[in-house]
């Protein structure tokens, strides 16, 4: 099993390596001629902002669930009725809320 130093220096390069490629992909390639050889090692450059859109709507969406799932998991027993349905709670008119 790897140390945690060599498994930390492996996970630092792959990151830096990732992230030059990408800003390479997005910030210089659209200044290089379309014909050039460069252009066959990258992707189209819609999927420069198409992956990142997704990759952060799907943590977002993610979180979102999970802290739905938290809410709805976390209720209290005394909120249920003897069905285990939620009770609603119905203000009267002259309340302040």
């Amino acid at each position: 099993m790897p140390s945690d130093k060599a498994t930390g220096t492996i996970l630092l390069v792959s990151v830096c390596a990732a992230f030059s490629y990408y800003t390479f992909w997005v910030l210089v390639m659209p200044f290089v001629d379309n014909d050039h050889i460069l252009h066959s090692y990258f992707p189209d450059r819609f999927f420069g902002l198409a992956a990142p859109f997704l990759i952060a709507w799907t943590v977002l969406m993610s979180t979102f669930g999970y802290i739905g799932f938290l809410m709805i998991e976390s209720r209290h027993p005394s909120d249920l009725d003897s069905s285990g349905r939620v009770q609603t709670v119905r203000l009267s008119s002259h309340s302040r809320f």
